[in-house]
């Protein structure tokens, strides 16, 4: 019994034939009619009556592609959307949440050190009870875009929620994310922040780190948990400093001012 193959090829010598002679197989060049080149004039007649169905289904095929490539790109948006602070265009808790165990496997696979950042507005709410809520979204994303120019490629700032920020730092010591700090503390410091109104007003933020070679020394999921709560505690210490500070939390269990421990271990070195 022939196989398939043998009845697909038989089936095309018959269509390809004529007075048991094989045709020309090549074809010429296109003509300005689609199917004019098709020798056998039956077939010819049926694709003809057909070619309005065929660009229809091409039509649709490629209405498909198309619906393809937007649901594609609709998701990407939609990503970006849920991972993206809609005020500062800064990442979000969530993208802060996927970014944050990518970075402690780094640490364990190098040279284990990771740095947390905490960074809140000092007397915010002020700003917004004293000239409005517009006033304090603008003063909300100079803050964004100062602390993001900032940033190096170690550095990977992200909104934590109303005027609080956070920052991942995979610098290689303690002192680099501490100058950070001191970087952005201070740029806050000189910078006059325009308000919708024409107004410009002056604002500062405190600041409490701490990194893994001043606290734990290994980084797991879990120490990198602990490692946010005394982020956390510094900046509470920073707050009762007097606010407009950088706060370190050692492994000793102290806190100090984090220009203070730059000019410490200076000292130090000399």
């Amino acid at each position: 019994m022939a196989n398939e193959s043998d009845k697909k090829d038989r089936l095309l010598d018959e269509v390809l034939t004529e007075n048991g002679e094989k045709q020309d197989l090549s074809l010429p060049a296109l003509p300005s009619k689609p199917f004019d080149y098709v020798n056998d004039d039956g077939v010819r007649d049926i694709l003809v009556g057909q070619e309005g169905e065929i660009h229809r289904l091409l039509r649709n095929t490629q209405a498909l592609e198309d619906g393809r490539i937007q649901d594609n790109l609709k998701v990407t948006e939609l990503k970006e959307m849920a991972t993206v602070d809609s005020l500062t265009a800064l990442r979000n808790k969530r993208a802060f949440k996927e970014a944050f165990p990518a970075s402690i496997e780094r640490a364990q696979r190098n040279v284990p050190n990771l740095a947390f950042l905490m960074f809140d507005l000092d007397k915010f709410k002020s700003v917004n009870d004293t000239y409005g809520h517009p006033a304090g979204d603008a003063v909300l994303k100079q803050f964004a875009a100062l602390l993001q120019e900032t940033c190096r490629k170690s550095e990977q700032p992200f909104r934590w929620g109303g005027e609080e920020f956070v920052v991942i730092s995979d610098s290689e010591d303690i002192e680099a994310a501490m100058g950070f700090a001191e970087r952005v503390r201070k740029a806050i410091e000189k910078h006059e922040f325009k308000l919708p109104n024409g107004e410009t007003i002056k604002v500062t933020t405190s600041v409490g780190l701490t990194s893994m070679r001043h606290f734990n020394g290994s980084v797991t999921t879990e120490t990198a948990g602990m490692l946010m709560e005394k982020a956390d505690e510094a900046l509470y210490e920073a707050k009762g400093m007097g606010r407009n500070v950088s706060v370190v939390a050692l492994k000793d269990g102290s806190y100090k001012k984090a220009d203070e421990v730059i000019e410490s271990e200076q000292t130090q070195e000399q």
